[in-house]
Order: structure tokens, then C-alpha cells, then sequence
């Protein structure tokens, strides 16, 4: 009933309805602001659909304050039906036959009907151009039966299901919901009969098949084939509808009076053939016929039986040969980092019969296309709702059959403004200098890289390193004049052959590495354990040494000169340079464990533990140990430090317990940088050569240039590192620098 059928004394006065607005202000949150819907968003899944399919859609209001989510659904064009008209989340289903191809939903915020987003859909049967039929067998004997499978090929199809009809001869043809059939033949029907598939997407399209029925030659030999791709459950065929590409697996059921001595498998009319052998866990005749090289179609097969008495049967069958097409991707290359909402997606596909379509979707809601085209895409996708968050796209080739081939890559989708990039690469980089990048051929970190690449930053031009065949890169470092690399192998998977590369010369200084650190011209590692050696080569000499025995386990580091800290099996510290060795530490390990020592050539900091108490971070400078940090329980936060030319910058306790990172320079005077909230969750720390601090703290950077406190640079998951005189980040396939 509408408000104005009511009589005139019992409608609401205008200063009523003045007087409930201002109550209903009044008791509003924020001192009487009213919520505000900003926007509406729509996004279906999927949004290609087939006559009488169904389509999720969602709706997503945006706005301040509380207020009602709920939208209101509209049909503006096209036919079909919603499972509601009101409510965040409805059902579209398309009508059974195809009408106007497009059709346009719209959602509405019921709090504020100003604010609407419409969605497309496409409903369409798509484009058929063939059916084909493959039969196993193809000639059958008298009350047996055959499976039937049929192809229908066409571009964007939906619908790839047959009716099947028995057009005439003997025998009966029952169809299963997988869209397969199987043909029945009576005890005493001898001829021909033909079977057809009609497409259901388009009728006007069908294939035929000629079966014949005989007695067999012999009824000495019985073979029964199994299609490929199908399995029985239930005593029914389930077949997955693919048809063969590279390889046609072959299976027989073979029974005999005497000895079968030989099963053939071959398709007539070429040379491929090849004997089938018997599978005693299976109890089938099996193998594999090549198909490379032939040409896609529709050929027939030969299955021939031998016996020890001389007795042959040849069982006849046909398949369909389909390759799947062929996908290349041009963007994004791999594990990748995108600084837009709207990245950019380049990609191609090849089929060697007919078309071959495109398309892009995520991981995040399946089903969902962002995009969809023919033999290429060059165009950009919308990632806004995943702005600070790695998504999987996928990109997927389909060929007229519905042969797939897909790429998937994981992309973290950035918006950061302090971001400025420099350099991409189609891998994973390891390292960047001045002048080169040192990057894997890996396309995600879990990969496995078996090609390292030298790229000359000013040229652009890459040189791809001679990583040993059989072997993966496990770590790559720049050195000045070369790289240096570790590898490992299939059957040494843990402990990595290091190799040298300097001026076209490769050569391996160090085999079953435990660990391993360079700076400048020296490599310094130790030795797996019972022996836990440490080793010290200088690259130019090659000359190598022996630092320390039962040395490097608990800690190791290195500066450009060769000078030496590491942690010996005691837990005590010691420095070594040019053969001298000098003990920094001398506490029983009842007392206190030292650890993870970082040293400069001056300075030298690294942990310190009471077992099961304590732990603190020291410094030590000349002949005297510092403490740097207050002991504090070891069931907390681990201390991070980094030290370089004199300056260190380490983590301590804040006032209420939180990580706080603070700053000592060559001089000695310290002071705090950060004053983060109780939420602190200090990642990493480097260190640039006059004291210039980067900070990873709950995935965001803090950067410093010089002496002032460090600023938000915004959500970066890369490695910082100081160059060309300011701060970059390493981030999986990108250099960035920091604005």
C-alpha cells in the first residue's frame, strides 16, 4: 500500500519526520555523520556461459560508517532468471536456447540508490565446426558391445555434449551422462550400422560412423580394447572426452586357447606400430604408439593378435589425434612484482588446426575471466582489490577441441609511489652491483634454476654462465671479476659444488659446502658436519686455507680484506687474518653461548645467550666487550643487527616490549630511530656506508638518507640494499630504487 492511499490523519507530519531525522543523527556514531556509500562493485563467475548455465554474482558496497550492505538486483537487458532479487550474492540462470547474447544485470545499494554497478555477461553456445566419433572396437561380434566417444570442434564452446541416434542396421545405443555411448549388438545381427552424433550446441552439425557386425575370424583369440582416457565404475564407462596428442596409450584384454606370442598395435596407412606387452599387475596387453609428427585427424587403429598356433585376429578401432596449442607468454614472465593495479598481459597461441582462443583469470575466485581473445592478448587486467597482496594469475590456451595449455604466475600487485623501477629481468635476481645484475633462470623462488645470466645494466645485453649440465644453481654471488656460484645435483640435493668464474674460465674450489660468504675477491665457507672445517680462498691467488677446525656452525662473516670472524664449536668467538688467529670469548658454554658474530675488520658484534635465561646483544671494540643491548627472556624476539664501516644498528626493547632499532656511529654514541607502536615486527636491517638505515618492519620499508628518522616507504617485501647512492630494493624479476 502506498503511503498516499492512507487516510490524511494518520500520515506522518513533515515535522515528525523532520524531528526522526534528528534523532536518528543524533545517535549516529562520529558526532552525528551519517554512513556514506561510496561505490558498488559487481563480479560474476563465470561470465561466458552456455544456454541454461548458471552465473555466481556478488556484490560488494564500499563506503564509511555502518550501514546496510544489501543491494537490489535488476535484469536490464537480455533473458534469464535471478535466484533473488535482493541480497549480496544471486544466481543468474540463462534461458535453455539463445537469445540476445548479452545480458546486463545492474546491483543497486538499498541505502542509497544513487550508487549502482552493472555486470555483462555473454551467453552463447559458441561456434561449432566438426564432430568426430572414435569407437572402440570398430568391428564387433555378435553380443558384445563397444564404447563410443565423440568430439565436437568449434570455437568458444560451452557446450560440448552430443545426442547420439542410431540411423540405422542392427543393435541398440544407449547414451551416459559423460556424453559418451555404447553400442550393443544382438546374438544373431550380422551388417552394418551407422551411428550419429549431433552437437548440442548446434544441431546442425553431427558426425556418422560405419560399425560392422561379424563373427570373428577366429574364435580362438578374444580381444577386448580399452579406450584411452576412460576407466569403469559401476560397470560404466567414464571417458574424460580428450583426444591423443603426442602418445596413444594402448590397453588390451586378451584371451586365448593357446599361447598369444605377439600383440601389435598400429595405425594403418603410416609406420607407427608398436608391440603391446603384458602388464601381470593389470593383466593387459600395453603400450604406447608414438603420434609425433602426424598430422591431427582422425585415424584408424589395428590391434593384430598372434598365437603359438599361427592363428591371427586383427580387432579395428579409430581415435582422433589433437594437439594441444601452443601458448606463449610475454607478460608477466614469471614470479613477478607489478607496480599498477593494472598491469599489463601480453600473450600468444598457436594451433596446427584452426583457431585457439585466450584467457586470464585468478586464483582468487575461480572461474572468474579478467579477459578473453583470439590468438593474442596484448591489454591490461583490473587488480585494484588485490593492491598489497600476491594473486596466481593464470593465462589458458584452448584450441577447437578444448585441448588446454596454462601458465600460471604469482604477482604481488603494488600501487607504491615510493617505487621507481629500474630494471626487469625474466627470472629471479640475485645480485645487483653497479654495473651488472646477476639473476637465475628460475620463474618463481620454489623453481628449480638451472641457468644463471650476467646482465650489463648500461648495455642491456645478457651472458648466460656455464652452469654445470645436470645441476642446479644453489646461491650466486657477484665478484669483481667474475661470479661465483653454487650448484647441487639430484643425488647431492643439501650441500652445494661452489665454482668460480673469471674472464671465461669456470672452475670448482670447494665440493659439499655447508655454508658459504663472499666479499670482494675472498669466499669463505665451512664444511658439513662431523668435520666442520673453515675455509678461506682468496680468488685472485687461488690459494686456499684453512681457518679454523670444528669452526663456522654457529656463526661466520667475512669483510673484503679476509678478515675473519666466526664462532668455533664451544660457542666462543674468534678473529683470523694472514694466519693469525685471536679468541675474542672465553666463557664455559654452562655460563654463556656466543654466537653470530658480524664483523666489519674493527668492530665485532654477535649474540649472547645464558642457556635457557637470557639473551643479549655484545660489541666488541679494541680489547674490551660492550654490551649493547638489556638481557631480556630467550622465549622472545631474536635481536637483528647489521654493521658496516664503523656504524651499527640493532634492535632493542622499547618501552612497552616492542622491537626498537637503534643507531651507534664510528664514535660511539648511540641513539634510537624508530619509535614504532606496540604492533613492531622488525624483519631486517641493512646498513648504508655512512649510516643510512633501512628497516622491514610488518612488510613495510623504513628508509633513512643521513642523519634524520627513518620514513615509510609503504609495503615492500624485497631486499633493500644501498646503490648508485640511494636505496634500492631487489624484488623477485624487478631492481627498484626508492624515491
Amino acid at each position: 500500500m502506498r503511503l498516499e492511499s492512507l487516510p490524511s490523519l494518520h500520515r506522518p507530519s513533515g515535522l515528525y519526520l523532520l524531528l526522526a531525522a534528528v534523532l536518528w543523527l543524533a545517535c549516529l556514531p562520529g558526532g552525528g555523520t551519517p554512513p556514506t556509500v561510496t561505490s558498488v562493485r559487481v563480479v560474476a563467475e563465470p561470465t561466458r556461459i552456455a544456454p541454461d548455465g548458471t552465473a555466481r554474482l556478488v556484490a560488494v558496497v564500499d563506503g564509511t560508517g555502518s550501514f546496510d550492505p544489501g543491494v537490489s538486483w535488476t535484469l536490464e537487458r537480455g533473458l534469464g532468471e535471478l535466484s533473488s532479487l535482493e541480497g549480496s550474492e544471486v544466481t543468474y540462470k540463462a534461458p535453455p536456447a539463445v537469445g540476445e547474447p548479452e545480458v546486463v544485470i545492474r546491483a543497486t545499494s538499498r541505502v542509497d540508490p544513487t550508487q549502482s554497478a552493472t555486470v555483462a555477461l555473454t551467453v552463447s553456445a559458441g561456434t561449432v565446426s566438426r564432430v568426430m566419433i572414435s569407437a572402440t572396437p570398430t568391428t564387433l561380434a555378435p553380443e558384445k558391445s563397444m564404447l563410443l566417444v565423440a568430439f565436437v570442434a568449434g570455437q568458444e564452446l560451452e557446450e560440448r555434449r552430443v545426442t547420439w541416434r542410431l540411423l540405422e542396421g542392427p543393435g541398440r545405443l544407449s547414451q551416459s551422462l559423460d556424453g559418451s555411448a555404447t553400442y550393443l549388438v544382438e546374438a544373431t545381427a550380422t551388417g552394418v550400422a551407422v551411428v550419429e552424433a549431433t552437437s548440442r550446441a548446434d544441431p546442425s552439425h553431427s558426425g556418422t560412423l560405419t560399425l560392422t557386425n561379424s563373427p570373428p575370424a577366429t574364435d580362438l583369440i578374444h580381444t577386448v580394447l580399452e579406450t584411452p582416457r576412460c576407466v569403469v565404475e559401476r560397470g560404466r564407462a567414464q571417458c574424460q572426452g580428450q583426444p591423443a596428442a603426442y602418445g596413444l596409450p594402448v590397453r588390451a584384454r586378451i584371451s586365448s586357447t593357446h599361447e598369444v606370442v605377439r600383440v601389435l598395435a598400429r595405425i594403418p596407412g603410416t609406420d607407427r606400430q608398436t608391440p603391446l606387452t603384458f602388464d601381470f599387475d593389470k593383466g593387459v596387453f600395453t603400450g604406447t604408439l608414438d603420434l609425433r609428427s602426424l598430422s591431427q585427424g582422425h585415424p584408424p587403429l589395428e590391434v593384430e593378435v598372434t598365437d603359438s598356433r599361427g592363428n591371427t585376429l586383427v580387432t579395428p578401432s579409430t581415435f582422433v589425434i589433437d594437439h594441444p596449442p601452443e601458448l606463449e607468454v610475454l607478460e608477466p614472465t614469471g614470479w613477478s612484482t607489478v607496480l599498477s593495479a593494472f598491469p599489463r598481459i601480453r600473450a600468444t597461441c598457436r594451433d596446427q588446426e584452426g583457431a585457439c582462443t585466450l584467457s586470464v583469470g585468478h586464483e582468487q575466485m575461480p572461474g572468474t575471466i579478467l579477459v578473453t581473445g583470439g590468438e593474442t592478448i596484448d591489454t591490461t587486467v583490473d587488480l585494484s582489490p588485490f593492491v598489497g597482496k600476491n594473486i596466481q594469475l593464470t593465462l589458458q590456451a584452448k584450441d577447437s577441441l578444448g585441448q588446454q595449455r596454462s601458465r600460471s604466475f604469482s604477482v604481488f600487485v603494488s600501487d607504491n609511489p615510493s617505487l621507481e623501477l629500474v630494471a626487469r629481468v625474466p627470472g629471479l635476481i640475485a645480485q645487483v652491483d653497479a654495473t651488472r645484475i646477476l639473476y637465475t633462470t628460475a620463474r618463481a623462488p620454489t623453481d628449480r634454476a638451472t641457468g644463471l645470466v650476467l646482465r650489463d645494466r648500461a648495455s642491456g645485453l645478457d651472458s648466460q654462465l656455464p652452469v654445470p649440465q645436470g645441476t642446479s644453481v644453489s646461491g650466486a654471488q657477484l665478484i669483481p671479476t667474475g661470479v661465483v656460484f653454487g650448484t647441487v645435483t639430484a643425488t647431492e640435493s643439501v650441500y652445494p659444488r661452489l665454482y668460480a668464474y673469471q674472464q671465461g674460465v669456470l672452475v670448482s674450489f670447494a665440493d659439499r659446502v655447508h655454508e658459504w660468504k663472499i666479499r670482494g675477491d675472498h669466499v669463505l665457507w665451512s664444511t658439513p658436519y662431523p668435520e666442520v672445517n673453515l675455509m678461506l680462498r682468496q680468488l685472485s691467488t687461488q690459494s686456499t686455507v684453512r681457518v679454523a677446525q670444528a669452526a663456522g656452525r654457529f656463526g661466520m662473516s667475512l669483510t673484503e680484506t679476509g678478515f675473519v670472524a666466526f664462532a668455533d664449536e664451544g660457542y666462543d668467538i674468534h678473529t683470523y687474518q694472514d694466519g693469525v688467529t685471536r679468541r675474542l670469548t672465553n666463557e664455559p658454554n654452562e655460563v654463556v653461548l656466543n654466537s653470530s658474530p658480524l664483523t666489519d675488520g674493527t668492530l665485532v658484534v654477535y649474540r649472547k645467550y645464558r642457556p635457557n635465561k637470557t639473551q643479549w646483544l655484545a660489541l666488541h671494540a679494541g680489547d674490551q666487550e660492550l654490551s649493547l643491548t638489556q638481557p631480556y627472556a630467550t622465549s622472545g624476539p631474536e635481536f637483528d643487527f647489521a654493521l658496516h664501516a664503523g656504524w651499527v644498528a640493532y634492535t632493542n626493547l622499547g618501552n612497552t616490549g616492542q622491537a626498537q632499532v637503534w643507531l651507534r656511529n664510528p664514535g660511539g654514541d648511540t641513539r634510537q630511530v624508530s619509535d614504532f607502536g606496540t604492533s613492531s615486527n622488525i624483519e631486517a636491517l641493512v646498513l648504508g656506508p655512512e649510516g643510512q638505515l633501512a628497516i622491514q618492519n610488518n612488510f613495510h620499508l623504513w628508509v633513512s638518507r643521513a642523519e634524520g628518522p627513518p620514513r615509510d616507504a609503504g609495503v615492500v617485501r624485497g631486499h633493500p640494499m644501498w646503490l648508485d647512492g640511494a636505496w634500492h630494493v631487489i624484488w623477485e624479476d624487478c631492481l627498484f630504487r626508492v624515491r
